[in-house]
């Protein structure tokens, strides 16, 4: 029974572990000037997957073990959005690219290795959400716009097996 939060004390990020039972508090990340969005836990549990970067510059992707420890960068470039895979093996997330104006869907390896880009978007139309099936043969994502005050979005769902996108909800 244990919780992960990010906590913000002098305008730093930390990580911090909740032990339900024990109702006790450990630092797993010591304060960062640097924002921190985006916990996960492994599906083992033994690990923590968190987004790090600079506040408006693209982010990297880290691990750490759930207990605490040094933090490995899994992955860099990404933007504030992922899914860890329900068998543990993978990892959905999306990057944005501004000289060609896309957003990609893509995926790998927990470790970051065999990265592949498995759709994109034009720049108006973000990423914003991923979940994985339960079998991990698809992805359904969120695309769409909704900060200008109307919204606009649309649910996909991409498989692996085909390699394709259906639309589900518009």
């Amino acid at each position: 029974n244990l919780v992960a939060y990010i906590t913000q004390i002098n305008g730093l990020d930390s990580i911090w572990l909740r032990q339900l039972t024990t109702n006790t508090n450990l630092q797993i990340l010591p304060p960062s000037d640097e924002v921190i969005r985006r916990m996960r836990f492994s599906a083992d549990g033994q690990s923590i997957f968190f987004i790090k970067g600079k506040q408006g510059n693209a982010s990297s992707l880290f691990r750490t073990a759930a207990i605490g420890g040094v933090p490995q960068q899994i992955l860099n470039g990404i933007e504030d959005v992922l899914a860890l895979s329900p068998d543990g093996k993978k990892i959905a997330f999306v990057k944005m690219s501004e000289p060609k104006k896309t957003w990609s869907l893509s995926v790998a390896n927990l470790d970051g290795s065999e990265e592949v880009s498995l759709i994109t978007r034009f720049i108006t139309e973000p990423i914003w959400s991923i979940a994985w099936s339960n079998t991990n043969q698809s992805l359904t994502f969120a695309t769409g716009e909704t900060r200008t005050g109307q919204t606009n979005v649309s649910l996909f769902q991409y498989d692996f097996k085909t390699q394709t996108e259906k639309l589900l909800t518009q």
